[in-house]
């Protein structure tokens, strides 16, 4: 769907009727509809009405960083704004209307929107450019002046500034990484918001989004991965659809922002990452949590993946998003044939479970990948599994960004960043390089199962050689390392579990409540045996409490065993 660029047409298909920012009057009548007919629509509203009512009890947004961001309270607005405002569409119910209005104002009278922390503005901007557009016939006039002026003044005249390299927070401009889908994204739906009252502007600030964004992308992977990790797959992919939505449904074009990259593949991504505990493979800065991303919906609906609106029915419905893309087409996964077992070549990270339909599957997500990516953490050849309806190995995830030098310096001295925190090797007690990277040079999907292999050399200079393999054999999983030296080396093979664990000999019992896992060690050189220590570290860190770590502990040139998980 591609359309002219040059500012001056930019606006000439502007839709005049509103709302116009994603929804639409015409959208808006069929969920009016949709949810008294659909059970999940219903349900979607019923959490809806929910979270506005629980909105309604809370303080209004409030100038407050922490650390150096705003973005908390952009987030808040954004939810609020949205929300509170879809109710009133549907509702009728007055106290949604002046509860949005008031978040909206509110916010207008902040003495800035944080520019120096570009997302928080961004994110800001996009609140009220959705809220202003939606509830414009039933704001008052004072209300309107005062939400487009802060748009213009707080939003997009800090975004000009970027643009026209006249800031020095506008470095996002260059970026490939999610900063600009959520900044360029963000300023896209102000723009469009008060495009009939600074048209000029308006044309500008598309403009020069367009043109900067298309690097990032470029930047999603064929198979649909995104190496910033399932947190930011999750922040990226949300302006994302932002993006391309607000330019369909105000201009009638997303002027091939996905042409040529691998968008249409990212809800695959998702429905890997997921494992059926509900939690992620929360590799880099994330969190396991999987949290509801509604653009789900719409990457079903604008690439005719019925089985990314399936994955998402499962989950939580509860944003207004959810009822404006809502999907109700797609079938569950093993119906619709999808891969159990899969490889994301570019960012080498691969899946693998035993089947979509058992809570209790087997499913274990393993990467390679590269240790320069932004908020990668030193973890190449680490991995999660879950089994039994139960996360066995878990990723610590990130820490607090407000860490003395979490993004600076300092950052490989914390313990769920650096090698030690991670289900991977530690070797002679050292981190793995900062631009190490590993690859999954090879991946095979047998019958009842698949391996893969991870060449981890770069990771571990001190070695000749450092390979892992893992199989998946039905129900069970077979870990291997090969590590040669041409020194002897200490070796430690680590995984951190919330589990109690005890040892006998070369079997090693993890307990969770009622269920048992066990990991059964066959040495093939000598001096290989099992090990507990705790992975519990000080303040100001995260602490880690109740974390501990199985190891194994080897020595030699020549380190080789099998793990076999049960």
């Amino acid at each position: 769907m591609a359309a002219e660029t040059e500012p001056a047409a930019l606006l000439k298909t502007l839709r005049q009727e509103r709302p116009r920012t994603i929804l639409t009057k015409a959208r808006l009548a069929e969920i009016k509809q949709l949810i008294t007919t659909d059970a999940d629509a219903k349900r979607a509203l019923a959490s809806l009405k929910a979270r506005g009512e629980k909105i309604l009890t809370e303080a209004p947004v409030k100038h407050e960083l922490i650390g150096p961001r705003l973005l908390t309270q952009s987030r808040n607005c954004l939810h609020r704004v949205t929300t509170c405002s879809m109710l009133f569409l549907l509702t009728d119910d007055k106290r949604f209307l002046d509860r949005a209005a008031l978040e909206m104002t509110t916010a207008a009278a902040f003495p800035d929107w944080n520019p120096s922390h570009f997302l928080d503005t961004a994110e800001m901007t996009a609140a009220l450019g959705f809220g202003y557009d939606w509830l414009y016939p039933h704001l008052t006039d004072a209300q309107r002046k005062t939400i487009r002026d802060a748009i213009i003044k707080h939003g997009l005249n800090e975004g000009m500034l970027c643009y026209e390299g006249k800031a020095k927070y506008g470095w996002w401009t260059r970026a490939t990484h999610n900063w600009a889908q959520v900044c360029n994204g963000g300023l896209a739906v102000g723009a469009l918001a008060i495009a009939n009252d600074e048209p000029e502007l308006a044309q500008k600030i598309l403009q020069h989004g367009l043109k900067v964004v298309r690097g990032a992308y470029a930047h999603w992977d064929k198979d649909g991965a995104w190496d910033e990790g399932p947190g930011y797959w999750g922040y990226t992919t949300q302006y994302t659809a932002y993006h391309m939505a607000v330019l369909e449904t105000a201009l009638g074009s997303d002027f091939d922002l996905p042409k040529d990259n691998g968008l249409h593949n990212a809800g695959q991504f998702r429905m890997h990452f997921v494992g059926p505990t509900g939690k992620t493979f929360n590799f880099a800065d994330a969190g396991e949590g999987a949290g509801t991303p509604s653009q789900m919906f719409y990457l079903a609906q604008r690439f005719n993946r019925p089985e990314y609106a399936w994955h998402h029915r499962q989950e939580r419905l509860d944003s207004a998003f959810d009822l404006i893309w809502f999907d109700p087409r797609g079938k569950s996964p093993d119906d619709m044939k999808v891969p159990t077992d899969m490889l994301f070549r570019e960012a080498n990270v691969a899946f693998m479970r035993s089947s979509w339909s058992d809570p209790k599957t087997t499913w274990l997500g393993i990467k390679g990948g590269d240790n320069g990516a932004n908020h990668s953490h030193l973890d190449l050849g680490t991995f999660v599994l879950d089994a039994k309806g139960l996360r066995w190995a878990i990723d610590l995830g990130t820490d607090n960004y407000n860490l003395p030098g979490y993004f600076g310096k300092e950052r490989w001295t914390y313990y769920r960043l650096n090698t030690h925190g991670q289900n991977t090797l530690v070797i002679n007690g050292e981190n793995q390089p900062p631009k190490a990277k590993a690859k999954i040079k090879k991946f095979e999907v047998v019958e009842q199962g698949a391996t893969a292999w991870i060449d981890l050399i770069e990771a571990y200079p001190m070695c000749e050689q450092v390979t892992r393999r893992i199989d998946r054999n039905g129900a069970s999983i077979t870990m291997s390392d090969d590590i040669i030296a041409a020194k002897p080396i200490d070796v430690v093979w680590q995984m951190h579990t919330t589990a109690k664990i005890a040892i006998e000999g070369k079997v090693a019992t993890l307990t969770l409540g009622d269920q048992k896992l066990t990991v059964e060690l066959r040495q093939e050189t000598e001096g290989v045996a099992f090990d507990v220590a705790s992975a519990e570290q000080q303040p100001p860190q995260n602490v880690n409490k109740g974390i501990q770590k199985l190891l194994v502990r080897a020595k030699g040139n020549e380190v080789r065993y099998t793990l076999d998980f049960r």
